[in-house]
């Protein structure tokens, strides 16, 4: 055999560097995770307002909120999580319905594969000690609203659309706008008192 024809298992010649591709991929996965953290961060005081606007407790928010997320980082590690259109309105769906659902019923929260945790996001929004007057007094309003009613305003607020609202909540585009009217003209009946009284006394 030729001296300069490598064997199998010969030293000699260019072997596979399987290194190389591990560290991107690692690389890439960081980038990932910290994209995902950066969303978390911007849109979790968000999702938590919402919950609350609907009724929920400060701790319900946060469990609902949370588990949401975690679907969500189980669809990055899916590679799912881009073909996701609208991403804030996936996650206002995935946490309204974990918030909805029947009490007792049994959670599935996904298992974090990498980095094994999500860190908690740096502002996890206010708690109810340091709600604004006006907050407490438009949440106040909130819940002496019926449902749907109630939803569909806190929706509102949320900045979803007609179509968003309607599909999270089983109705019409046309029974949301319906329920909306009556929804801001009460909204606009229990604030005006406090309207009043602030301008009274400026």
């Amino acid at each position: 055999m030729d001296a300069d024809d490598p064997s199998p298992g010969s030293s000699i010649g260019p072997t596979p560097d399987n290194r190389a591709p591990a560290a991107a991929d690692a690389a890439t996965m960081v980038q990932v995770r910290g994209e995902f953290l950066d969303f978390v961060e911007d849109t979790y005081p968000r999702v938590l307002r919402l919950l609350v606007m609907q009724g929920a407790s400060r701790h319900e928010a946060e469990d609902a909120a949370q588990e949401a997320f975690l679907q969500g980082w189980r669809e990055v590690l899916a590679g799912r999580w881009v073909s996701i259109g609208n991403q804030v309105g996936w996650i206002r769906r995935v946490a309204w319905n974990v918030h909805c659902r029947p009490p007792g019923q049994k959670r599935n929260q996904p298992p974090i594969a990498y980095g094994s945790e999500l860190p908690d996001p740096s502002d996890p929004g206010q708690d109810h000690a340091a709600l604004t007057e006006q907050t407490l007094t438009v949440l106040a309003a909130l819940a002496g609203l019926p449902e749907p009613q109630r939803a569909v305003m806190a929706l509102t607020l949320d900045g979803a659309t007609d179509r968003e609202i309607a599909v999270l909540l089983g109705l019409t585009a046309q029974k949301v706008r319906d329920l909306r009217k009556p929804g801001r003209a009460a909204l606009r009946l229990a604030l005006a008192p406090h309207t009043a009284t602030k301008e009274g006394t400026r």
